[in-house]
């Protein structure tokens, strides 16, 4: 299972090479101080797990809506 766990690393942004990782289904950016996320998070389309607690969001991409796999929702 492909999965990339970025918790608490502190980054303010999700770095682009996180949107080229089409086969993750995992992925943890919790405790970051994400203000948003990118509507480019559509293009992960096998993810499964996405977990985006503790972070500064005031809103979630439309493109979440295109994640029909996804499960595991924090």
């Amino acid at each position: 299972m492909p999965d990339l766990n970025l918790w608490k690393k502190h980054l303010g942004h999700v770095p682009e090479s996180v949107w080229t990782q089409t086969d993750l289904e995992t992925l943890v950016l919790a405790d970051n101080d994400l203000s948003e996320v990118s509507d480019q998070i559509g293009r992960l389309r096998k993810l499964r797990m996405l977990d985006l607690g503790h972070n500064q969001l005031t809103r979630v991409p439309d493109a979440l809506a295109d994640l029909d796999g996804l499960t595991d929702f924090l």
